[in-house]
């Protein structure tokens, strides 16, 4: 009989993981080998590339990959170098021949390659990250923002340009309104109010000059099971919102609905939001040809949105403002990953959150991600935490400038994924309770966050035998 082989242990922490990708470099495409390091917390700018000095034909593209923290030599060196089979200096150099001579020359050869180096540099990085600008340069959401604002978005023209290109299924009409705004002013007072400075009533009426877009759907869904009115709000809250942040401006935005003809209709409470507008159209019989279209108001008001950026968010923190974090709705990530804690793979270390903060009678509501990545969850700490208020993006918080949201955040992902994962390990093995038998199968096939999950509460009852088991496989 054959002997099954050994499953693959997963790396144990953040060095181990390094060590599998320098054992595994040849296996790497560059796509996958960058994203991957972006995982691990490289910026763009902490991987150098250099070629490999041979002139012998090489089976892979990857040749080598080097880790400074691993190697112990921080001073002047690349967090990450990647040594390659392209360049000057590789067997398919377009250097004519007579390089090879030179760099024969034992007095020439050092000097050589590191001029070589120096140019090869640029032209690798161009070359190996050209499918991705934002691989290149690493302030890329800034130099695109400067972009837009060139466009001067809060004119005709831009804001045609822009839904041109946001929409590019659907003719958009961008026009000028005006309106009325009832603003709250000075109540008249008799003996009192001087003439001009106060209004009859406790508010007047504002003539408020914006724009107007209207989008034409000749049919209600953009594909089977995705109606335009779900599509078209997706696309204004993660690309047209963002883009108009810089700008102030009063905006209309209205969706008509060719083939959907206006009439009246209820709804129950629970139905999805933007199901029914009662009031809204113009009414018209139902069959009846020749109705009006259904036009639908998707947004009305002042852009930007004013809600508490990060900084503020961090400041009301340190003042001790109400907040609280919740897991979203959804499982999170890792649960999927849960299922069975004896799979060979690691869980995903994504968790989505929600943040409220009540903040000068206000209540705020910001959804977030906290990403580890290929890290460990239960030990590292996240390499990435993105936050998004009203579903706009928000000004990532660090660890460094962002103390007490970060780790609110974390510590309150680490529990969300470490609940699910317990949960799901204890489902799988058909028990209630942690066992020394199953404290004994995790250990042996390398399910650390599946231990942490199950060990780390304190309130749950854990034998003596598996705590001392737990604690000398992590010595």
């Amino acid at each position: 009989m054959t002997p099954r082989p050994a499953p693959r242990v997963p790396p144990r922490d953040l060095t181990s993981l390094q060590r599998a990708i320098c054992a595994r470099a040849r296996d790497f495409e560059i796509a996958a080998l960058l994203d991957l390091l972006a995982s691990l917390g490289y910026r763009p700018g902490d991987v150098t590339f250099r070629g490999h000095v041979t002139e012998t034909p090489q089976p892979t593209l990857v040749h080598h990959i080097e880790f400074a923290d691993l190697e112990g030599d921080l001073a002047g060196r690349a967090p990450v170098t990647v040594t390659v089979n392209l360049g000057l200096l590789s067997c398919r150099s377009p250097l004519p021949s007579y390089f090879q001579h030179l760099l024969r020359d034992t007095a020439l050869q050092e000097p050589l390659v590191e001029l070589l180096q120096i140019v090869d540099r640029n032209l690798l990085r161009a070359r190996l990250t050209c499918d991705r600008p934002e691989r290149i340069v690493e302030p890329w959401d800034e130099i695109t923002g400067d972009l837009v604002r060139i466009h001067g978005l809060d004119s005709l023209v831009g804001l045609s340009w822009l839904f041109r290109h946001v929409f590019p299924e659907l003719p958009a009409i961008v026009e000028r309104t005006s309106d009325e705004l009832r603003v709250p002013y000075a109540a008249a007072r008799l003996g009192f109010s001087a003439l001009g400075s106060a209004c009859l009533g406790a508010s007047t009426r504002i003539d408020v000059h914006d724009f107007q877009v209207t989008l034409r759907a000749g049919e209600s869904l953009l594909r089977p099971g995705v109606p335009w009115l779900h599509e078209v709000d997706r696309r204004l809250r993660t690309i047209v919102f963002p883009a108009l942040e810089p700008v102030a401006m009063n905006l209309t935005i209205v969706l008509e609905l060719a083939d959907d003809r206006a009439i009246a209709m209820l709804r129950d409470d629970r139905a999805p939001p933007r199901e029914s507008y009662l009031g809204m159209d113009p009414l018209a019989v139902p069959g009846a040809p020749g109705g009006p279209a259904r036009r639908v108001v998707l947004y009305r008001g002042l852009l930007p949105q004013h809600q508490p950026d990060t900084d503020e968010i961090e400041r009301a923190l340190e003042a001790q403002a109400r907040a609280t974090v919740t897991a979203a709705s959804r499982t999170p990530p890792g649960a999927a990953h849960a299922e069975d804690p004896r799979a060979n793979r690691a869980p995903s270390g994504d968790c989505e959150l929600v943040l409220t903060l009540e903040l000068g009678g206000l209540v705020h509501r910001y959804d977030a991600t906290v990403r580890w990545g290929a890290r460990a969850w239960f030990r590292d700490e996240p390499y990435a935490i993105e936050l998004r208020g009203d579903h706009l993006p928000q000004a990532a918080p660090t660890a460094r400038h962002h103390p007490q949201l970060w780790s609110l955040l974390r510590d309150r992902a680490r529990q969300s994924l470490s609940s699910a994962l317990a949960v799901a390990t204890l489902v799988h093995y058909g028990v209630t309770s942690v066992t020394d038998a199953m404290v004994a199968d995790l250990i042996a096939r390398g399910q650390d966050a599946a231990l942490h999950a199950l060990l780390a509460d304190g309130a749950r009852d854990v034998p003596r035998e598996a705590w001392e088991r737990f604690v000398q496989a992590q010595r």
